[in-house]
């Protein structure tokens, strides 16, 4: 009788270790399944982050960047910069200062600017200061990008 009791206790002890073997492996699959899918959606966050990425770098591969910047070439001289730090040639320029055509200020040097501006190409607009003349206070810049459409840049002058 003792010998069936105690196989009758290994059998209880053999069918709750596999009960809770099973209940183990259950809960690991299903934490493991758990993590799979977080993985799935961070990659495809990533995935839309990079088609993102790469869609911004085509746009800017067809646009310029225009940026502006007084230079003080003596008491009275200074050179107003205009560079193209973006991918593409601005194209089509037009520079106004204080709204009016750069050109019909008095008090600017050169009177002609090239049609369009390559990519980290740079050209200034020369400016004589007088005493009589309040100097241009904003800069307005337009101009055509590659892809056909019209950009402004538009900035403060800061007269060093």
């Amino acid at each position: 009788m003792s010998t069936d009791l105690a196989a009758i206790l290994i059998s209880v002890l053999a069918l709750f270790f596999s009960v809770w073997s099973w209940r183990k492996g259950f809960e690991a699959q299903k934490s493991g399944n758990q993590t799979q899918e977080q993985l799935t959606k961070l990659q495809e966050r990533l995935v839309n982050l990079e088609e993102t990425k790469y869609q911004l770098q085509r746009e800017e591969a067809t646009k310029a960047r225009l940026t502006v910047e007084v230079v003080r070439e003596s008491s009275q001289t200074y050179k107003i910069w205009l560079r193209n730090t973006g991918q593409s040639a601005a194209k089509n320029l037009q520079v106004d200062l204080d709204d009016t055509p750069y050109h019909q200020h008095p008090h600017i040097g050169n009177r002609g600017l090239p049609s369009s501006l390559s990519p980290n190409e740079k050209v200034s607009i020369a400016y004589h200061d007088a005493n009589d003349y309040v100097p241009p206070s904003k800069i307005r810049i337009t101009w055509v990008n590659k892809n056909g459409e019209q950009d402004t840049h538009e900035a403060l002058l800061q007269i060093p």
